[in-house]
């Protein structure tokens, strides 16, 4: 388990962009979600052999293709 909380904490330092968020709730909300999806993989990644961003790929492709109503 330890391994897979290195994995993510490396993972998370990789999506991070170079660029501030002023705002803190835009800035929770982002740290959320990219938290999120570190964790969704890691969790994936125990039962299916793919790299992350193959991953990131498939997973932007299923929302992407699915219909979803925003409004």
């Amino acid at each position: 388990m330890f391994n897979a909380i290195d994995i993510h904490d490396r993972w998370h330092n990789q999506l991070q962009d170079n660029h501030a968020i002023e705002n803190w709730r835009a800035k929770f909300i982002i740290s959320i979600l990219e938290a999120s999806l570190v964790n969704s993989f890691v969790l994936y990644r125990n039962e299916n052999d793919i790299h992350f961003f193959d991953y990131c790929h498939s997973l932007a492709s299923k929302l992407c293709n699915s219909n979803l109503n925003l409004n």
